[in-house]
């Protein structure tokens, strides 16, 4: 009694419609009666099941039955049987297509919305024959990702995330859907796991592992399988990366040596202490110590000191004991002559480190604080410290007027006197600094400037201090014709400097061919076509001098650009990561043969790129051709935008305002006669909200 009982619960239960995302109990109601019309049966005798239903009623054509009501109008038609279909599963609580990619994006639909259903689809279309969604297992998805690339590659992974979101729900596991195993994080293909895959039991104790240790084990994985250590087979342990002997030569490797410039031998050590500290803690340590008496000394040393409170006392023995340790000597093997030895060898401020430790030292083995047995035997020998003399201050000689021979320094200071008498804003007094800076190094009064001089100043700087003497170059000249400061001015103007700006290289090959593409595709203006190719030259030689490696703009713009250290002026930055993100939404839509045919002849109409529709209703497209679309398929749209339970907390009212505006322009597209006449634009929609 499955359909008469639902009847009831239409009429009995007001939740119920908003689970089944119906706008009201009315609408379920109608289909059901629809139902009865068409099969000729009551509700109450009606027994087919809903799996069986659904293959009467396909969703690829109207069926004999329902043509009386539909006729051959697929949209309506699909619209009541998605209604009824909807409110069964939520009824029944189980599956009711018969076709496994129906079940599955009907599932996703109601559970989180229609905006990712079509990435099962997509990916369907990706896989392999006889491989379906229920053969899908992390090796075969790693296999198949490998192959792939660019958007294909981007389809695939997007719809494994959202496979793995429906693994999590009890009538996909219950009804044999999915395997209940997830997929996964896939590596970028450049990964460390990707060129030498984790064994599975690293896999797994990766997966189940703190952050610190995810991070840094393919990386150690990979470099011990390079410096063959360990070999790549299916039944290496965690517990194998942590045997003393393989843990001692793993520490010793240096990632230089292998052709690793990143990264550096400090951070493969931290990778390393991370992963042994997380399986045995402080077992890293302590190997190193029992290979080194003399570090396990000094480790003691500074201990005690810890416990005692005399952090000090610890720094300035860092110098000490790091010569000891080299040395492998313990404190109390230090005598006289070693620490006479090291000042003769020490060069620079390290001197000044070793004889603040070695008289922290002599002061420790007499103040009775530590063992005596912890320290040396003997003196350092090194004289204690001279006392600092107070010096008496001195009270500044008062100015009694300018010296009529002024030195260098007093020249310049001179000038910014008469400088600020003039009543410059103190913003752009504050640029000539730059500029004396540079005068001061070259021993130049302010009247012996020239263009060669400043120029290659700027040469020899930053970005940010090059404008500003730049700009105090541009200031010295307004300022020539301005009678007290004549006599600083230089014989001749400096005049217009050479233009230090730099652009990334061009773009060459592929990547150029797809970027004039995708910018003939989206029809910018001249100037916006200019910017997003501006971003893409600057992200692309970003990306080359990190070694990310892609042929393509879509691999390009599967790098995450939004983190990344550009090395850039923040601004500049951000209006790059604009134009990217842009484009990148713009590529990544679900272009079909029909809509992008559209979006070309609306571009060849001159539609400008802020009238132009066609990108951003394909977002709300749910998988219909731009013919497909309809008044009953915008209400759809308008309604869930401004849905609380869709949109939390309040719906997106602003965004339904936006897609309204779209629908008006895709209607304005018929007054245009060669967009017309390619056959693509769907009827008048129509005004979507009376």
């Amino acid at each position: 009694m499955t359909y008469q009982s639902l009847y009831r619960r239409l009429h009995d239960d007001p939740s119920f419609s908003n689970q089944a995302g119906l706008a009201g109990p009315l609408s379920g109601v109608a289909a059901l009666e629809l139902l009865t019309r068409f099969v000729g049966i009551p509700l109450a005798a009606l027994d087919v099941p809903p799996i069986e239903l659904s293959r009467q009623f396909p969703r690829n054509e109207v069926p004999e039955v329902a043509r009386g009501v539909f006729g051959r109008e697929l949209t309506r038609y699909r619209k009541w049987r998605n209604l009824l279909l909807d409110c069964l599963l939520v009824h029944t609580g189980s599956p009711v297509d018969a076709d496994t990619i129906d079940a599955l994006r009907r599932i996703w639909r109601l559970e989180f919305g229609s905006a990712q259903a079509n990435r099962l689809t997509e990916i369907s279309n990706l896989l392999p024959s006889p491989l379906g969604l229920k053969d899908l297992t992390r090796t075969s998805a790693i296999e198949i990702d490998a192959k792939l690339s660019g958007n294909k590659r981007q389809t695939f992974r997007a719809g494994l995330s959202v496979l793995d979101r429906l693994r999590d729900l009890k009538i996909v596991t219950d009804a044999g859907l999915l395997p209940t195993e997830k997929i996964g994080y896939l590596a970028k293909p450049s990964a460390h796991a990707t060129a030498v895959p984790l064994p599975p039991q690293l896999e797994e104790y990766r997966a189940a592992a703190p952050e610190r240790v995810k991070y840094g084990l393919p990386f150690v994985w990979r470099l011990a399988v390079t410096a063959g250590i360990l070999r790549p087979a299916a039944d290496v342990t965690p517990a194998m990366l942590v045997e003393p002997e393989i843990l001692m030569r793993l520490r010793a490797l240096r990632p230089a040596d292998f052709g690793f410039r990143r990264p550096g031998v400090e951070a493969y050590r931290v990778y390393l202490k991370a992963i042994a500290d997380d399986l045995v803690p402080g077992l890293l340590e302590r190997l190193s110590h029992e290979r080194d008496p003399a570090a396990t000394a000094w480790s003691e040393l500074r201990r005690r000191l810890r416990e005692a409170g005399q952090h000090r006392a610890e720094q300035r023995l860092a110098t000490v004991g790091a010569c000891a340790a080299r040395a492998k000597l313990k404190p109390e093997q230090l005598t006289s002559d070693w620490f006479a030895d090291q000042q003769r060898q020490l060069r620079g401020s390290s001197v000044d480190g070793f004889l603040r430790g070695a008289r922290m030292l002599d002061q420790l083995r007499g103040s009775g604080l530590l063992d005596p047995a912890l320290l040396p035997a003997g003196p350092s020998g090194v004289p204690p410290a001279l006392p600092r003399a107070n010096k008496p201050k001195t009270a500044k000689p008062k100015k009694v007027g300018r010296n009529p021979c002024p030195t260098l320094t007093e020249v310049w200071t001179y000038f910014f006197e008469d400088l600020r008498k003039t009543g410059l804003e103190k913003s752009r007094v504050h640029r000539f600094y730059a500029l004396k800076a540079v005068a001061l190094r070259a021993g130049c009064r302010p009247n012996e400037l020239d263009a060669t001089l400043v120029d290659n100043a700027r040469r020899m700087t930053n970005s940010q201090k090059a404008n500003a003497i730049s700009g105090a170059a541009r200031l010295l000249d307004e300022l020539r014709s301005v009678e007290d400061l004549r006599s600083y001015m230089p014989a001749r103007p400096i005049g217009p400097l050479p233009d230090r700006r730099q652009s990334a290289p061009d773009l060459t090959g592929e990547l150029a061919e797809e970027t004039e593409c995708a910018l003939r595709l989206r029809g910018l203006s001249a100037s916006g076509s200019r910017s997003t190719r501006i971003a893409v030259k600057a992200f692309a030689a970003v990306a080359r001098g990190r070694d990310m490696g892609f042929a393509s703009l879509s691999e390009l713009l599967t790098y995450d650009f939004e983190q990344i250290d550009w090395g850039l002026v923040q601004a500049k930055v951000n209006r790059y990561k604009s134009s990217l993100r842009a484009l990148r939404d713009f590529l990544f839509l679900a272009w079909t043969p029909d809509w992008t045919a559209l979006q070309e002849a609306v571009v060849r109409a001159g539609v400008s790129s802020v009238d132009n529709p066609v990108s951003a209703l394909l977002g709300y497209a749910q998988g219909r051709s731009p013919a497909e679309l309809d008044l009953a398929w915008a209400v759809g749209v308008d309604r869930d935008l401004r849905r609380c339970s869709t949109h939390a907390p309040y719906g997106r009212a602003d965004l339904a305002l936006t897609f309204a505006r779209n629908i008006a322009r895709l209607d304005a597209l018929h007054g245009i006669e060669t967009v017309r006449a390619t056959d693509l634009l769907p009827s008048l929609i129509g005004p979507i909200r009376m």
